[in-house]
Order: structure tokens, then C-alpha cells, then sequence
């Protein structure tokens, strides 16, 4: 193995003494070749700019907010494709009077479509999302990079904020949206429940007046009203046998002094009755009317 080493190195070598000049040739070539590729080629300045979504502040059971992170991999694809769109880059070209010598010879589509490749929008992973991405882990990422490459780097900046901008307020108008439409059904949810909450309240309402004095928190107050109501009962029924013994002891009396009156006794009762009657018989007799003092006495 050794000699076959040696003999490789020494046939090398021998390579190098017979065809140097032709390799150097074309080493020489080559380099100048490239340094004329390069020189022709334009610069082109690169420059970036970055944009941190926040993640959601509110509690995501009382109200979608409209940032998740677990869709910012899908609301990156969308807010790419609308800020990459024809009208934005197309605004952009016109603002910014981009690739002016096209102008004469390509379609404005075709202008866009010559300034899309140089636009690039993309995540930025920290460490630890990285380390996710290596575990087959979904990536939940916040920041974006958004690059625009150009001859002039101050047009190359200018836009890259722009584009910037254009997806800020994209994001801006996305979560508006969303948190408007979210808003929107909370205030149908209230007014859904408050509607019900009148049912239940006015059936409530119906069962207790249905109920007076039978419901379970009377409970208490209907045994005091029995109580006081005991107590009146037996006072009623204490009046009511005083009544009714005074009652039989003043028909006894009446019975008694009914058989002890004589006919002609003044005293009597029944002699005391007729008196009156026959007197105001007296005074119709005579033809006095209702008016008169004595017939009122009588």
C-alpha cells in the first residue's frame, strides 16, 4: 500500500512538470473570467428589516384577540402572498419609480415579477426554536424578516421598510378584523343571554306569585305567621266562650222575666216595646209626616 502512496505522489508530480503551463493557463482563465463576470454584474445591496408579532395578552377563552401562535406559520404564508401581490409591489414601483428602464420595454406584470425574486420574507428562530425544529416539534415563531435586494442602497433600505410597513399594517388591519368580528359575537352572546335572562327571571316571577307562601325561603316566616296565628286563635276561642256564656246567661234572664211579667205591668218589656209603637201609630194617625220631632222620638 505504501508503493502504490508513492508511486500516486510521484505520478503527480509528473503531472504537474508535463501540463503545468496548461494548467496554470486555465487557473488563469478562470480567474479572469470570474473577475470580468463580476465586474460586469451590477452591486446589489442587500437590506433587511425586522418585525415582531406580539403574541396575545387576553385570555383566548374570553376573547380571540386575532394573534395566535399556533397560526402564525399559516398567517405567514397569507400575509407573504398579499404584501408579494401584483397592486402592492406594483405601488411600490411607482412610488419608489423602480427599475426605470424596463419601463419601455416589459409589461408592469413583468416588472413585478423581475422585482419579486429579490423580496424574500422570513422567520427568525431563536435557540430554543430551533432546537424545536430539530425535535419535530411545531414552530411557534413571533419575528419576521423581510429583505430587499437593489442596486442603490438607499432605495434598497426605503423599501425594505415599506414592504415593513405594508406588513405591519396588514397585521394591523388582520387583527382589527378579527377582534372586530369577535366583539361582534360577544355582543350577540350578551344580548342572547340577557334575553334569556329576562325568560328565567319572568318565569321565576310567575312560579312565585303561582306559589305565595308555599316557596322554601318562607319557610320561615310562614311558621312565625303560624305562631302569632295559633296565638290569635286561642284568644278568638277565650272571647268566644266569655261570649257565648254571657249569651246563655242573658237568655236566661230574657226567659225568666218574660214568665214573671203581669199584663199590665208598665215595666215589662213587651209593655215597654208596644209603648213606642203605639205612640208613633198615634202620631201617623194624625197625619203628621216623617219630619216631625215627636214621630223621630217615637
Amino acid at each position: 500500500m505504501n508503493l502504490d502512496q508513492g508511486n500516486q505522489v510521484i505520478d503527480l508530480f509528473g503531472l504537474a512538470r508535463r501540463r503545468g503551463k496548461l494548467i496554470a493557463v486555465i487557473a488563469g482563465f478562470v480567474i479572469l473570467a470570474t473577475f470580468w463576470v463580476s465586474m460586469a454584474l451590477p452591486n446589489l445591496y442587500t437590506s433587511s428589516a425586522m418585525v415582531l408579532v406580539e403574541p396575545q395578552s387576553v385570555d383566548e377563552d374570553l376573547v380571540d384577540s386575532g394573534v395566535r401562535e399556533s397560526d402564525l406559520n399559516e398567517r405567514l404564508g397569507l400575509m407573504t402572498a398579499e404584501i408579494l401581490s401584483r397592486p402592492r409591489l406594483s405601488a411600490i414601483i411607482s412610488d419608489m419609480n423602480l427599475y426605470e428602464d424596463e419601463k419601455d420595454d416589459m409589461e408592469r406584470i413583468e416588472i413585478v415579477q423581475l422585482m419579486r425574486p429579490y423580496v424574500t420574507v422570513v422567520p427568525v428562530l431563536s435557540e430554543l426554536e430551533e432546537g424545536q425544529s430539530q425535535r419535530n416539534q411545531e414552530l411557534r415563531f413571533s419575528t419576521f424578516k423581510i429583505t430587499f435586494r437593489h442596486e442603490d442602497k438607499k432605495v434598497a433600505a426605503i423599501v425594505a421598510q415599506r414592504i415593513a410597513n405594508d406588513f405591519i399594517d396588514a397585521n394591523i388591519a388582520s387583527r382589527t378584523e378579527i377582534t372586530g368580528k369577535s366583539l361582534d359575537f360577544m355582543r350577540d352572546e350578551i344580548d342572547s343571554l340577557t334575553a334569556e335572562l329576562a325568560r328565567v327571571e319572568k318565569e321565576i316571577a310567575e312560579v312565585k306569585a303561582s306559589n305565595a307562601g308555599m316557596l322554601p325561603q318562607e319557610f320561615d316566616n310562614n311558621q312565625r305567621m303560624l305562631q302569632f296565628a295559633l296565638s290569635d286563635l286561642r284568644d278568638a276561642q277565650r272571647i268566644l266562650a266569655s261570649a257565648e256564656s254571657d249569651y246563655s246567661y242573658w237568655k236566661n234572664q230574657a226567659l225568666t222575666a218574660g214568665e214573671l211579667a203581669t199584663p199590665g205591668d208598665k215595666a215589662s218589656p213587651g209593655h215597654r216595646l208596644r209603648a213606642p209603637e203605639i205612640e208613633r201609630g198615634s202620631w201617623l194617625a194624625r197625619g203628621v209626616t216623617g219630619a216631625c220631632p215627636d214621630l223621630v222620638r217615637a
